[in-house]
């Protein structure tokens, strides 16, 4: 769960005041423990990332944090999304990795620049509109 990441985006937004020794890369088992205080009263419903663009379809609950992949294939618009978080130092990237002895393969140096084509780029701006970032 990303629920370290949850609590950064509210304390970002100054919803919240994060514990001393916060680390949202953390693995909580519940994001009530990396917070401190809460500007306005509100609990945590925990529901299944699956079941997340249901539950904001069905408004069961008043704010729903959504990942892209789940938002995209529920078809949610980010422009529905109140809030949208910074891509900015953002530790939440997807990363190409590879073994260290494969790194110069010409099979990967060409993904590697297929990934990071202007092709590619005009792709990923023009299908997901601005809910995917390229690299």
């Amino acid at each position: 769960p990303d629920y370290g990441r949850i609590v950064l985006f509210l304390s970002n937004l100054g919803l919240v005041e994060v514990v001393n020794d916060f680390d949202p890369l953390n693995n909580y088992s519940n994001p009530e423990l990396a917070i401190k205080s809460k500007v306005k009263d509100f609990r945590f419903e925990i529901i299944d990332a699956n079941l997340l663009v249901t539950a904001k379809k069905n408004k069961q609950g008043a704010l729903f944090f959504i990942n892209g992949n789940y938002a995209i294939t529920g078809n949610l618009s980010l422009n529905e999304a109140i809030e949208k978080e910074s891509t900015n130092n953002n530790p939440y990237v997807n990363i190409l990795v590879v073994k260290k002895a494969d790194k110069d393969l010409p099979k990967i140096k060409a993904l590697l620049e297929v990934l990071q084509s202007a092709e590619i780029k005009k792709f990923i701006n023009d299908k997901y509109d601005g809910s995917v970032i390229p690299a």
